[in-house]
C-alpha cells in the first residue's frame, strides 16, 4: 500500500518543528511532499530532507521519543531581469512581439 493512500497532509510553515527532540514520540510517518525540512540535532543542521524523503520512522516504530528535531526550512526563489536571466542563458532578450511571431513559426 502507498504512503499516499493512508496519509494525511500536514502544512508548515518556515522554522515551525514537526518533531522536537526527546518530545513526545510521533504517530506519524512523515513524507516531505514539497518544500524541505531540516534535520537538527540541539542547534546542529545535520541533513537537509527534501521531496520524497521521510522522517519520524524511528520514533514511530519504537515508541521512544525522537532523537531529532525537524523544522520546516525557509523557501527562499531568486529572480533576475529579463536582460540578466537572458545573459545568464547566452540569449539576446526579444520582445514579446518577436517571441511570438518566432513561435508562431515553429
Amino acid at each position: 500500500m502507498a504512503v499516499a493512500a493512508v496519509a494525511a497532509l500536514h502544512s508548515y510553515r518556515a522554522g515551525q518543528l514537526a518533531l522536537i527532540m526527546y518530545g513526545e514520540p510521533t504517530r506519524y510517518l512523515f513524507v516531505v511532499r514539497t518544500g524541505a525540512m531540516e534535520l537538527l540535532h540541539g542547534a546542529e543542521m545535520i541533513e537537509v530532507l527534501e521531496p520524497g524523503e521521510c522522517f519520524g520512522h524511528p520514533s514511530l516504530v519504537s515508541g521512544l521519543a525522537p532523537t531529532f528535531s525537524v523544522r520546516a526550512r525557509p523557501r527562499r526563489h531568486s529572480g533576475a531581469s529579463r536582460t540578466a536571466a537572458c545573459a545568464l542563458l547566452g540569449r539576446r532578450p526579444r520582445s514579446r512581439r518577436t517571441a511570438r511571431i518566432a513561435a508562431a513559426a515553429r
